[in-house]
């Protein structure tokens, strides 16, 4: 059974959400629900308002002791109320509404159709659709001709009509419930990042180009205005670069949060800091502005960081400049961040390594979808915890550090593409040098959390 809900009322209008054979969905205000409202405007709607639990080939909703109730039609629902498809759930008195689409039994059955008594059946025009109620007058018509002739023929008549609106009928709910483009193409795009983190290396190969291809469609798709994301945030993006007596070369991504201060990860500090104690000097070259460019005065990376080792931790850190920025991006709230779900669109906006020219800054804006959420250690917990943010957008060493970007434009990770460790393999590199090394089939990023984190810090 696939069920749709589509929030029709309350802050987050406009929402869909689909659902394959699910047992049990849950609504409510805290992000851990299956259908999450908005926590501070959809306060009519308790934190754990409400569930729909499948129970055969039907849907029941059960209010789970809310606050305001839940309610069909205005009116309270009993202890357990059947919910059949199209019905709408007003969580709270005035609370948001979702309305519950599946191929499930009908509340009713087709009204009856009026038409003037002895009228010629019209012709439709080509082309024309046809709905259900034209149906119903069509089966109407051919009655009436029939009239008056043997029992057997309307007999048939009458079972020809049936077949045709039951089949009419079919297609309009298979119709309804068919997912948009988009969202089947996320839905199969997360399945094969699923396979990629089991697959060997050359099965990962031909599954990374299939990812690349699903990428590119999406972005072809433009489901969620990312041109205008990327407009809004082009002057906040800054390519890292390492400055000798000799040449200047980009090795990171930061994005800028205040008019002195950006963020990357803390791997790319960790590099930097290397750079500086052989010699080198860091600075920061403004997105499309080669001319536009900062020392760097200071930097520091989240507590808890580790560089060696083969385990993910905190991986986020600050660049303060010697200056005064142009342009910042804006961090989601809380709400927001919390609130990311699998198969929900993100970008990324950074400088692969390959494209980071110093003389000719130009960063990458790339399109893709939210695989999984965990923990640090790969777990499924609180959702507080999890802050791992695992996604199909293109990463490479340069792209360390920039920003990835919800729907609404606003920053909800730190894309960090892969763990780092330390290196000591005899090239006469640092052994504190650090290399990033992309985990098999996980692209992901550090939750913007880490980065209010950091920030409490101080600079000390």
């Amino acid at each position: 059974m696939k069920v749709v809900v589509e929030i029709v009322s309350g802050a987050r209008t406009g929402r869909r959400f689909e659902f394959d054979d699910p047992p049990v969905l849950r609504f409510g205000r805290h992000p851990s629900n299956d259908v999450a409202f908005d926590p501070e405007q959809d306060r009519d709607a308790s934190s754990r308002h409400a569930e729909l639990r499948r129970e055969g080939h039907s849907l029941f909703v059960y209010d789970l002791g809310s606050a305001n109730g839940t309610r069909i039609a205005g009116r309270p629902t009993a202890p357990r109320t059947l919910v059949s498809p199209g019905t709408e759930l007003e969580f709270g008195d005035g609370g948001p509404r979702c309305r519950i689409a599946y191929d499930g039994p009908q509340a009713a059955t087709v009204p009856p159709t009026m038409f003037k008594k002895g009228s010629a059946p019209t012709a439709l025009p080509h082309g024309t659709k046809v709905g259900a109620r034209t149906v119903a007058l069509m089966i109407d018509q051919a009655m009436a001709r029939v009239k008056g002739t043997s029992r057997r023929l309307q007999t048939i008549a009458i079972g020809l009509g049936v077949a045709l609106f039951l089949t009419l009928a079919g297609v309009v709910v298979a119709y309804s419930l068919r997912p948009p483009a988009d969202v089947a193409l996320k839905r199969e795009m997360v399945k094969v990042m699923e396979q990629q983190r089991a697959a060997g290396d050359k099965e990962r190969v031909e599954l990374q180009k299939k990812l690349d291809e699903m990428n590119t469609r999406l972005a072809r798709s433009g489901g969620a205005g990312g041109s205008g994301i990327a407009r809004a945030n082009h002057d906040a993006i800054f390519l890292v670069t390492v400055k000798t007596a000799v040449q200047e070369e980009g090795f990171c991504t930061a994005f800028a949060i205040k008019p002195d201060r950006l963020v990357s990860n803390a791997h790319c500090v960790v590099a930097a800091e290397d750079y500086k104690k052989r010699g080198g000097s860091i600075w920061v070259v403004q997105n499309g502005h080669p001319n536009v460019r900062f020392a760097v005065e200071r930097m520091k990376r989240v507590a808890g960081f580790f560089a060696a080792g083969g385990g993910i931790t905190p991986d986020v850190g600050w660049l303060k400049i010697d200056g005064k920025l142009p342009a910042s991006v804006t961090l989601a709230a809380p709400a927001e961040y919390q609130a990311l779900g699998t198969g929900d669109q993100m970008y990324t906006y950074g400088f692969p390594g390959r494209l980071a020219d110093v003389s000719a800054p130009e960063a990458t804006f790339v399109e893709g979808v939210i695989g999984r959420i965990t923990t640090l250690d790969g777990r499924v917990g609180d959702v507080k915890q999890t802050r791992l943010i695992q996604h199909s957008a293109f990463t490479s060493g340069g792209t360390s550090g920039s920003p990835i970007f919800n729907g609404a434009g606003h920053v909800v990770a730190v894309n960090t593409g892969g763990y780092a460790e330390a290196t000591g393999d005899g090239s006469g590199r640092s052994a504190t040098q650090v290399v990033s090394r992309s985990l098999p089939g996980y692209n992901f990023g550090m939750r913007v959390d880490l980065v209010e984190e950091l920030l409490s810090e101080g600079d000390e």
